[in-house]
């Protein structure tokens, strides 16, 4: 050994200078901002494309329950109105004179004439506003306001009470029982509508006659307390002990504008008028194929639009097989930076600009009243 000592070798560690630190922040911050935003773009865009989502079903959604209802107007089982049933030869009897009361209940439809007849012989009524003076406060004078249309379709039950798919007969709901036993029509028996007798039979004569539950869906648009407008129905049932219009169920928020219109069968095949107040005119005497005086099925001109200037006749509604059908529907919330400035046309109504931040949309739809327009149609 040579006496020396050997030292370890010290490593000099360097640091960030405070540039470096100033620097690696900035970054930070700079990614943090970056990450930031993305987050609440992200977020917005999510929450405008579940808004856009949500209208747009909302829409969907209110015309399908619109389509089914309208495809079940008119029907009654085995019944048809004589005036509108072209096996019927002689001068039919029960043509509806005047327009029901769609809110009267059930115990005051036989004091009020006709009441009955124009119930079954108009499936289908469109008024502008108030539809007769028993539904004022059903309807409340903020549907009228909005400027929409009220829709009542009327019909039985496609299911027989007591069926699997039907709920049982009881002592509450009204129910519309139609005579299939020769004896019991020669005689004049044609059907019953009523919460408990049930008097009619099939064609044997002794089974007694299906019972359909009578409906009444009356659709129209009010503000639900919120703010916002939206479609409600109303439906015919029991309630407080008696048979009448129960109170209206919010269907879908943000229905601003509910229009309807009618395509009006008023002309037969060979162009000629339809005239109730005759017996069926066969263009052939031996073929009974067209009807002269009687509709064919398929709406004649340009719809018809119902309004308190110029409102739907008696005529017109019995005769109505087609209905067009306008939805304006808003979205839940508004979108921030979004001016809608767009004007929306519903047939002959025109509405907006509304220079606010909600989107809309409308929709409409063509929709047949099969049960009326099916019966007139001949091979």
């Amino acid at each position: 050994m040579n006496g020396r000592v050997s030292l370890p070798v010290v490593c000099k560690q360097g640091g960030f200078t405070l540039v470096e630190m100033m620097i690696a922040s900035a970054l930070g911050l700079v990614i943090m901002a970056w990450l930031t935003q993305l987050l609440i773009d992200t977020a917005r865009i999510n929450r405008e494309m579940a808004n856009t989502s949500n209208l747009l079903e909302s829409g969907r959604f209110a015309l399908q329950r619109l389509r089914e209802d309208v495809g079940h107007a008119g029907y009654w089982g085995a019944f048809v109105p004589s005036f509108d049933d072209l096996t019927y030869s002689e001068l039919p009897s029960d043509v509806p004179v005047r327009f029901p009361d769609p809110c009267l209940p059930f115990a005051a439809w036989p004091a009020r004439h006709g009441q009955v007849a124009a119930l079954l012989g108009m499936p289908v009524q469109v008024q502008p506003g108030a539809v007769g003076d028993s539904c004022d406060a059903l309807l409340s004078a903020e549907s009228s306001a909005l400027g929409t249309d009220v829709l009542l379709l009327r019909y039985a039950q496609h299911c027989i009470a007591g069926d699997l798919s039907c709920s049982p007969a009881s002592s509450g709901p009204l129910y519309l029982q139609v005579s299939n036993c020769a004896d019991e029509l020669a005689m004049g028996g044609r059907f019953a509508l009523d919460p408990n007798a049930a008097p009619y039979t099939e064609r044997d004569c002794t089974t007694p006659a299906a019972r359909r539950r009578f409906e009444q869906q009356i659709y129209f648009v009010r503000n639900n307390g919120r703010g916002i407008p939206s479609l409600y129905r109303s439906e015919f049932g029991y309630s407080m002990g008696e048979q009448r219009q129960l109170a209206a169920q919010e269907l879908v928020a943000g229905v601003e504008r509910f229009h309807v219109a009618l395509g009006v069968d008023d002309r037969s095949q060979t162009g000629e008028a339809v005239d109730y107040n005759s017996a069926i005119a066969w263009q052939g005497l031996n073929s009974r194929t067209v009807a002269r005086n009687r509709g064919d099925g398929t709406p004649d001109g340009p719809f018809r639009y119902c309004s308190d200037t110029t409102p739907c006749s008696i005529a017109q509604l019995l005769n109505t097989t087609v209905l067009k059908v306008y939805l304006l529907v808003r979205a839940g919330v508004a979108s921030p930076g979004y001016l809608n400035n767009q004007t929306y046309v519903l047939g002959d109504l025109t509405v907006g600009p509304f220079n606010d931040a909600f989107k809309r949309h409308l929709f409409s739809s063509t929709l047949r009243v099969h049960n009326v327009a099916g019966r007139r149609e001949t091979p």
